[in-house]
């Protein structure tokens, strides 16, 4: 389950990309999570890219209602 949101500042906006993966170990499942910046030009996925965009408390709350949703879709499917 991939979700993309925008990190905005007045002079630039970066697309961000969270991704999550089922992972399944001795029986126990748990999700992957990714975290990082999207290059435009490639539509490549950058984990290691400092972007400063100072909207931390932005980005964390997002990333915090990802998991909540995936989490959700997670019970559903197991009911």
């Amino acid at each position: 389950m991939d979700f993309e949101f925008d990190s905005e500042l007045p002079k630039c906006t970066i697309k961000k990309v969270v991704g999550s993966s089922p992972q399944n170990a001795n029986g126990t499942t748990y999700f992957n999570l990714g975290i990082g910046d999207l290059t435009l030009t490639t539509d490549a996925i950058s984990y290691l890219k400092r972007s400063n965009n100072r909207d931390n408390e932005k980005i964390l709350s997002t990333i915090a209602c990802i998991i909540l949703t995936v989490l959700t879709y997670a019970l559903k499917r197991t009911g």
